[in-house]
């Protein structure tokens, strides 16, 4: 049914916000693996905690935007 997604270049995670948009929207069942260095602290203070957000729904200011996360569902396992 779903397919599987790979980035090798996570970066902020954006590929993985599209995919669980895409699974809500088209109700589908694709699945994802972000891979990423931890340079700077990226994962853990950029990727993981938009993904968190993207799956719970939230509001969250940044750089005086607001910015609304609809709540996607899904899974998150993050592997150091």
């Amino acid at each position: 049914d779903g397919q599987y997604i790979l980035d090798c270049f996570a970066g902020s995670g954006t590929l993985g916000q599209v995919v669980l948009e895409i699974n809500k929207e088209l109700n589908k069942n694709h699945k994802f693996i972000l891979i990423q260095d931890n340079y700077d602290s990226v994962c853990d203070k950029v990727c993981f905690p938009r993904l968190e957000k993207v799956i719970k729904g939230v509001s969250d200011t940044f750089k005086k935007k607001k910015y609304e996360y609809k709540a996607q569902g899904g899974n998150l396992v993050y592997y150091r």
